[in-house]
Parts: structure tokens; C-alpha cells; sequence
């Protein structure tokens, strides 16, 4: 099968639909939450349904990409670039672009449940209506950050982690997505 020059492929880690719009609610929650980046449409990341918060250093972009370095696809390539030796002069290209975390307006159990799955990336944020006082204790417990929505804007109601959780560890998968964020982000 024969692809465009210049468009990714379609891979299994992101199911992106350039066309579909942020909800209002996800960007007020993001932006109470004080998280940094930008908010993308809602995808599949490694099977679960959510918004992804993503930082985006256009400088080491434009960097990567005169020196003719764009997104890196081959899990083989970025594998090897992940283990590369430290003390080498040669160094693998950075990816301009970080996970802050993932969004989920989905009903509680399922929001709670694919934040934490994908705690390896970065922070989670769940965005709901009325949660229950055990709702927040469960967030709070999971470190995963509660935005109650209200008319006219939203409330940090659990404040959970920065970051990815403690014991992440950068992966070759990890680094496919950012690769992806990147194609994605020097399309738009």
C-alpha cells in the first residue's frame, strides 16, 4: 500500500480525529488545574479514550527539523535511539514534545480507571459533574486531579500529581506517542 509523502501513517497508539473540537469543560478544567501546554482532541492512546495535555518546544522542533530530523516512526529506530550510550558524541534528536497528562470526561469509574492506566505518560485529570465524596477520596488516594464543572466554570476539587507517576520509566512506546504528537502538532 503506497503512502502521501509528508502524512504519518495510521498506527494502533493514536486514532486521531483532526476534525473534532475540545470541549469547553475539558479546556476550563485543564486551564483551573494550572497544567501547561495545549489540550488536544480526544483520541485513543493505547486503546483508552482521552484528551491529551501536550507541551510543544517549537525551538527544538525547528531545530530537529532543519537538520532534516522529523517525527521518527520505526519502534526499531526510537528502541535504539532510547538506549543509546550516554558518553557517545553522537546523541539521538530530543522530542519537542511532552505529555503534561491525560484528560477524561468519561463517567467516573471509567475516567478514574483510564487516567491511571496511562499514569506512565504523565499526570490525569477527570472532569465530571457531581463527584462523590468517595470519588475524591479514590482520586486523592490514586493522585489523579478532580475538576468539579459548575455553570460559568469549573473548581479544582482534588489537586493529584505532577508528572508521570514515581516509578515510570521512559519506554520506546512512550516515545512513539510523543513522536506522534509531534507529526500531529507540525501539521496543524
Amino acid at each position: 500500500m503506497e503512502q502521501d509523502a509528508g502524512v504519518a501513517p495510521v498506527l494502533p497508539y493514536l486514532a486521531i480525529d483532526a476534525t473534532a473540537a475540545v470541549p469547553a469543560d475539558v479546556v476550563a478544567a485543564v486551564g483551573a488545574a494550572g497544567w501547561p501546554g495545549r489540550v488536544l482532541p480526544q483520541r485513543r492512546v493505547w486503546g483508552l479514550l482521552v484528551y491529551p495535555v501536550v507541551e510543544f518546544d517549537q525551538t527544538t522542533a525547528a531545530a530537529r527539523l532543519a537538520n532534516g530530523d522529523g517525527p521518527e516512526m520505526s519502534l526499531w529506530t526510537l528502541g535504539l535511539w532510547q538506549h543509546w550510550p550516554a558518553e557517545t558524541t553522537w546523541q539521538p534528536p530530543v522530542c519537542p514534545v511532552r505529555v503534561v497528562g491525560v484528560v477524561s470526561d468519561a463517567p467516573w469509574r471509567r475516567a478514574v480507571d483510564r487516567v491511571r492506566q496511562l499514569g506512565g505518560l504523565g499526570a490525569g485529570l477527570v472532569v465530571s459533574r457531581r463527584p462523590s465524596q468517595w470519588n475524591l477520596l479514590e482520586a486523592d488516594a490514586s493522585g489523579v486531579w478532580v475538576c468539579r464543572v459548575r455553570p460559568g466554570g469549573c473548581d479544582v476539587v482534588v489537586r493529584g500529581r505532577s508528572g508521570p507517576v514515581p516509578t515510570a520509566v521512559p519506554t520506546t512506546h512512550e516515545r512513539k506517542v510523543n513522536e506522534q504528537f509531534f507529526a500531529e502538532l507540525i501539521r496543524s
